[in-house]
């Protein structure tokens, strides 16, 4: 029982709110005013009347008849109308019908688009203009007729023309059939001409056509394959935009100009082949085709636009030709599956976030010429182990696989899917650039040199597996919270001089690390010449052995005493690197090897075999001072 007085309550609450809106239509259509007309709506019907122009609409001040839309089903323009503004009835999804008064001689852009259950159209003898996208999204309309005396425009078969039908301007979205064979004449396919044209198969095109206007054929996600006429020189901007089903197409030799986003999301287009005559891949011409596999581009090609092949999921392999000089933003960001790409040597600009996403791209060779290089532009390409630049490159270098500015002063890429958990920055560095090392989930350790004064923003981002920082500097780098962004701070140490700790601890960002204070500068020592270090080189093994007078003057009578007094000299042993980096600490004693008083003798042996070859530092704490040797490890 309360389901149904629910039920009821429901009901009547609809029906009041449909009263009240008819009453508020009712008593509005009484009397209105647009520019020099008048309008009003009596039972569904929308009566335009008056001497002049209608106004041109627009978001969002669209016409005043438009928050009534719902209760238009018919419109009436009556005589001495002499245009039907821009947007006039846009959205007005309820019409079904319109009459257009012979005084009319213009009719705006988007005029009627967007009527969706309009079905069929009468343009009278006196129009003489009729903008752009009249009827686009008018998903219903099966047929538009001209009269037979209009100057301008003719139909034929339910299609609108131009007088000469020469230029097709628009087939009816709605028009049944699934195919369509273009009449022998037509030379230009106008801007919209097919726009979603949902139910459309294939097209036959007559050989007279030469160019394909703007959205010719967007949207139109039944189309399968096109096969262009040999005269057509110009394809239009989104020209082929979303044709869903399209798998192939041929584009004759003649074509010299594609505009941007022509195939933008045909996400079932496999292969296609361009002719030699085009010289730019526009703007987001490929954009979402994410079962093209591979792509040759013809020589003449200069230009590579703003996300050309962003999305292209499928793409494994793509040939650059050599006159290629720019590639746009994001030209092949998000290509996953693609694993090498050969850069041309005429290419001078990669544009920011060129290749981000390229999840599988292995590495990359910079070709000399390359001159300008945008930021991330290597992003979340998870397996780039290595970016290379040509010797002769003015402006960038590389080293160890990292890419760097001409001179090493600038640290631009580390590569995301480089070997190894531990890198040190070069001492040149004086600046580590945007997003430097971002999303390197697999780096735990770094050292920053005290070189460098500038990081920049999300410098570390995504470093997710960081737990030590060596920062060398001793004045804090300002920084935000985006440079360390998702680096779980409280579980990664920080390392400083041990003169700088209080410095950091006052820092913001640096600050919410757990600080450790380090010696940085270690100098070789050598006042204790009865204490050896052997072999030196090494390759793994060193030993430490403090002879009799180990740490003591062995011309003082005194200690020549002391010397032959049985006691283990050596009490601990550390080794560090050049940045002052402990790699190896021993506390225990040293073995007495001898306890005769004149051959007095402690030593000590520890294995390096897993430390990196280099340079590096082991300092001896004995009972009698503290001494530091170099050594070096093969």
């Amino acid at each position: 029982m309360v389901n149904q007085m629910f039920r009821n309550m429901k009901k009547n609450l609809t029906i009041l709110t449909l009263a009240m809106l008819l009453s508020v239509a009712s008593a509005f259509a009484q009397g209105g005013t647009t520019g020099p007309l008048t309008w009003n709506i009596d039972n569904g019907t929308l009566t335009i009347s008056g001497e002049g122009a209608m106004p041109d609409y627009d978001y969002p001040d669209y016409a005043p008849w438009y928050q009534y839309r719902e209760f238009i089903s018919t419109v009436i323009i009556e005589n001495g109308v002499t245009t039907i503004g821009v947007y006039a009835f846009y959205f007005c999804y309820a019409i079904e019908s319109i009459t257009i008064s012979n005084s009319v001689t213009t009719i705006g852009n988007n005029a009627f688009s967007s009527c969706m259950t309009l079905e069929s159209i009468t343009i009278p003898n006196n129009v003489t203009t009729i903008g752009e996208r009249v009827f686009t999204g008018c998903t219903a309309l099966v047929s538009i007729t001209v009269e037979s005396k209009n100057p301008n425009y003719s139909s034929l078969d339910g299609v609108l023309f131009d007088k000469d039908k020469t230029v097709l301007i628009c087939y009816p979205a709605g028009k049944k059939g699934n195919n369509y064979a273009i009449s022998n004449g037509v030379t230009t396919i106008e801007n919209y001409a097919f726009y979603c044209c949902q139910t459309l198969e294939s097209v036959i095109f007559p050989n007279g056509v030469t160019t394909i206007g703007d959205r010719a054929f967007h949207g139109c996600i039944a189309l399968k394959s096109i096969t262009l006429p040999h005269g057509v020189t110009t394809i239009g901007d989104n020209t082929f935009y979303a044709c869903m089903d399209l798998l192939s197409i041929d584009i004759p030799n003649g074509v010299t100009m594609i505009g941007d986003g022509a195939f933008n999301s045909c996400i079932s287009l496999t292969s296609i082949t361009l002719p030699t005559g085009v010289t730019t891949i526009g703007e987001r011409t490929f954009f979402g085709c994410k079962s093209l596999t591979s792509m040759t581009l013809p020589n003449g090609v200069t230009t590579i636009g703003n996300f050309a092949f962003t999305s292209c999921y499928a793409l494994t392999s793509i040939t650059i030709p050599d006159g290629v000089i720019t590639m746009g933003d994001w030209a092949f960001s998000s290509c996953t599956a693609l694993k090498s790409i050969t850069l041309p040597n005429d290419m001078t600009t990669i544009g920011n976030f060129a290749f981000d996403f390229c999840t599988a791209l292995l590495s990359i060779d910079i070709p000399g010429n390359v001159t300008t290089i945008g930021y991330e532009v290597f992003s979340y390409c998870f397996a780039l182990e290595s970016i290379t630049v040509e010797s002769g490159n003015p402006t960038y270098s590389s080293a160890d696989g990292v890419l760097f500015d001409k001179n090493k002063t600038v640290l631009i890429r580390y590569p995301v899917g480089k070997k190894g958990n531990n890198y040190d920055i070069p001492n040149d560095v004086t600046t580590i650039g945007r997003s430097a090392f971002s999303a390197c989930a697999t780096l735990e350790s770094i050292t920053i040199p005290k070189s460098v004064t500038t990081i920049g923003v999300y410098a570390f981002a995504g470093c997710t597996a960081l737990t030590s920082i060596t920062n060398l500097n001793p004045v804090p780098v300002e920084i935000n919270y985006s440079e360390f962004l998702s680096v779980d701070q409280s579980a990664c140490t920080l390392k400083v001089p041990t003169s700088a700790v209080s410095a950091y601890q006052n820092a913001e960002v640096w600050k919410d690390f757990n600080i450790e204070g380090i010696e940085v500068g270690i100098v070789e020592t050598d006042n204790y010449p009865s204490l050896r270090i052997y072999p030196n080189p090494t390759s793994g093994e060193l030993r430490v052995t403090c002879y009799r007078h180990c740490g003591l003057d062995p011309q003082s009578p005194e200690n020549n005493e002391i010397a032959g007094q049985a006691r283990n000299d050596i009490q601990n042993v550390a080794v560090f690197d050049v940045m002052g980096r402990a790699v190896l600490v021993e506390t225990r004693h040293a073995t007495s090897l001898q306890s005769h008083i004149a051959h007095r003798t402690s030593q000590i042996t520890f294995d390096l075999s897993n430390v990196p070859a280099g340079i590096y530092f082991v300092r001896i704490q004995t009972e009698n001072g503290m001494v530091t040797r170099k050594v070096v490890k093969e």
